[in-house]
């Protein structure tokens, strides 16, 4: 389920759940289209990814699922997972013994993780 996080990173301005104006990437990031467009040019900061726009969550579902109350600001516009670091997702993973290599073209992942933990690098 999405955080809904209430503002945007960049900037600080207020994006409640109805607000048309928040952009998100897949890990949740949050801008507002001004910050989005003039500052980022559509790609997030911390990942890389594309920033689209957030979904809104319908009224009726916000008393049991509501939005986050949890701010993140960072007036560079850039969080503690920079493009040259590993995903929010990865930091529970307190080790990884995997060695990547490729034979004939295709990406292999070896290691002690298993597949659906393992990243693959080509």
């Amino acid at each position: 389920m999405l955080q809904l996080r209430p503002n945007c990173e960049c900037c600080n301005k207020d994006l409640p759940n109805e607000s048309l104006d928040a952009r998100i990437c897949t890990f949740e990031c949050t801008f507002c289209s001004d910050c989005a467009a003039s500052k980022l040019q559509g790609i997030c900061p911390n990942c890389g990814g594309e920033l689209v726009v957030r979904p809104r969550r319908p009224a009726d579902k916000l008393a049991r699922y509501p939005a986050s109350t949890e701010r993140v600001f960072k007036p560079g516009g850039q969080t503690g997972h920079g493009m040259n670091s590993s995903p929010p997702f990865l930091s529970s993973v307190s080790s990884v013994s995997s060695v990547v290599s490729s034979r004939g073209g295709v990406p292999r992942v070896e290691g002690s993780l298993p597949p659906h933990q393992r990243l693959l690098i080509s």
